[in-house]
């Protein structure tokens, strides 16, 4: 792979900039920092097999090339959009694209991430209207379980949320 004057940064054979000696491309950690606003600390955290040093080699790369680089993912991104339209969504997709259509369907959305979504059992646009006008609501303004959804598990105050296996350590 051709070198570059950065101490860390390599080209693969369609030319993009890629950290030496990994698979990580340089356009993808920029993206963490761009998108997640992480810092150089927090992209080695989320990174473990990099240094700080390759780190911030790439976000040196990508300032010194930011339009080059900006190309480069507008132009995947294109070609992405392109392959999702060639082909029909999945039934997942379909139901999600669906909910979605809702007003504030990201707030039905977000409980159900935040909850087991085995719990969930709205089907339809109406039941997960339902779920997300309880979701809205202030807790002391919620009367009763959220709708549709299955039966709550039962747990001891001060017990774990997942319970734990039986000790088996002899001590």
């Amino acid at each position: 792979m051709p070198s570059t004057p950065y101490r860390y940064i390599v080209l693969n054979e369609a030319g993009q900039a890629m950290i030496e000696g990994t698979r990580y491309k340089v356009r993808m950690l920029v993206l963490d920092h761009v998108i997640h606003g992480w810092s150089a600390e927090e992209m080695k955290w989320q990174h473990a097999g990099l240094t700080l040093s390759q780190i911030y080699s790439a976000l040196a790369y990508y300032y010194d090339h930011e339009t080059q680089m900006n190309e480069e993912t507008a132009a995947e991104q294109d070609e992405v959009a392109a392959l999702r339209a060639q082909f029909p969504p999945s039934p997942l997709q379909a139901r999600v694209a669906r909910l979605k259509g809702h007003p504030d369907a990201r707030t039905a959305s977000r409980f159900v991430e935040q909850h087991s979504p085995d719990l969930v059992t709205a089907k339809t646009p109406e039941e997960f209207e339902e779920l997300r006008v309880w979701a809205n609501k202030l807790p002391s303004e919620r009367a009763g379980p959220p709708p549709h959804t299955a039966p709550w598990p039962k747990r001891e105050p001060g017990a774990p949320l997942v319970p734990l296996p039986p000790n088996t350590d002899k001590d």
